[in-house]
């Protein structure tokens, strides 16, 4: 199985910025350079690194690009990585998006990996269409897409380098892949 796994947002729009100064461009980045430099990601598949085109100004016209890119690689599923903005350290959790049926039942798997390892509150997966936030990866391209929301910004310090959940965090995306 080919999986595309994308940074979300982009060098010149990095998204939303956690606890730690960190943006979620940022944080996905090194997250995703950490799964393929510890080989952390299961040897049963194909993996691929893909970025939005900072040079392309339209969200829309980035997506088309983006799925463009991920379509003539071939692959099967695409992960779109990001991390959910607040800043009130009460509000805590993780959720999955998704678009299709199909997707629904990766995004499930995805979800109850977040269950099984992080100390976090469940927000379950969500259906996004048309206007909606996300519908512009999730229900476009021709591979199975969902985006990755673990936790919180304000709990940016638990899933870094240094902090208790990173672990917990890499073994909640060792199982997904392990589940497809």
């Amino acid at each position: 199985m080919k999986i595309a796994l994308i940074i979300g947002h982009d060098a010149n729009e990095q998204g939303a910025y956690g606890n730690m100064g960190k943006s979620e461009f940022d944080f996905n980045h090194e997250f995703i350079r950490d799964l393929f430099f510890l080989r952390l990601l299961p040897e049963k598949h194909e993996y691929n690194r893909f970025y939005r085109s900072a040079n392309i100004d339209d969200y829309g016209n980035k997506m088309i690009d983006l799925h463009k890119k991920i379509d003539e690689w071939g692959a099967d599923v695409s992960i779109e990585f990001h991390f959910n903005s607040f800043h009130r350290a009460e509000v805590t959790g993780n959720e999955v998006l998704y678009c299709s049926s199909a997707g629904m039942k990766i995004a499930s798997k995805l979800n109850d990996a977040f269950i099984n390892n992080l100390e976090n509150k469940n927000r379950g997966i969500k259906k996004v269409s048309g206007n909606d936030r996300g519908a512009g990866f999730c229900c476009r391209g021709k591979s199975l897409a969902i985006i990755s929301e673990p936790f919180f910004g304000a709990h940016q310090s638990k899933f870094s380098h240094d902090g208790n959940q990173r672990k917990a965090l890499f073994d909640s995306f060792v199982e997904f892949l392990n589940s497809l």
